[in-house]
């Protein structure tokens, strides 16, 4: 049963389904994996079964209906869209849905023996998320907006725009928060001008730190507003 709930999740990942939709089978499987009494006694009283935490009617007909066919059709469907090997595939470390689908649309690797394939011809080095490099070490932001700041004053670079998407977005914030106080507690004036929309940062910075000219800086998101003048 556990089983079943399971690879009908992965599937539906590699599918692309939204979250919502597949972590429903992710969390009764794993409900199902840890109980001490069997689901076969709980479903012979079927209305006990949505007294199980997060089961809800439809959850039961799907486990009712493992139950006496020893198969769901869910899965079954997405099983003639996909080969099943791919179950096995995604028992590989370091793989999971979402890279085993990105393996199967773009090379059609549907098994093991083709995913050390492609290792060997050198094919995934180089793929997002496959490559031999180790993990970083520095992972806060305050460290990657010092790491902006360091190439920026080793290029002497002084008019710049940034523009970072989600975890680029907090570094360029960061940047510019950090210029923009440094710059007022020294008195200098330049113009620094920082948008935000709900997932992309802007940061423009124009002119020397010791430009005669002075802007207000401006982070605007949802519900936010900071100025700096």
């Amino acid at each position: 049963m556990a089983r079943i709930l399971r690879e009908t999740a992965e599937l539906l990942q590699i599918d692309g389904a939204i979250i919502g939709r597949y972590r429903s089978y992710e969390k009764t499987a794993e409900l199902i994996g840890g109980m001490h009494e069997s689901i076969e006694q709980i479903a012979q009283d079927p209305a006990k079964l949505t007294e199980l935490p997060g089961i809800g009617d439809r959850m039961a007909e799907h486990i009712l209906e493992i139950l006496k066919t020893g198969d769901y059709s869910l899965r079954a469907k997405l099983l003639k869209k996909f080969p099943a090997t791919l179950l096995e595939v995604i028992r590989l470390q370091s793989l999971g849905p979402k890279k085993v689908a990105f393996l199967w649309s773009t090379f059609k690797a549907a098994t093991v023996a083709d995913v050390e394939r492609l290792a060997k011809e050198g094919k995934l080095r180089d793929l997002p998320g496959f490559g031999d490099s180790d993990r970083p070490t520095r992972n806060r932001i305050s460290a990657y907006v010092e790491d902006v700041q360091a190439a920026l004053a080793a290029l002497d670079v002084h008019d710049f725009t940034l523009v970072g998407h989600s975890l680029g977005g907090a570094v360029a914030a960061g940047l510019a928060e950090r210029l923009a106080q440094a710059r007022l507690a020294t008195g200098a004036e330049a113009a620094l001008d920082c948008r935000a929309g709900d997932a992309l940062r802007v940061l423009e910075v124009r002119g020397p730190p010791q430009a005669h000219r002075r802007e207000a800086w401006v982070v605007s998101g949802e519900g936010e507003q900071l100025v700096f003048g």
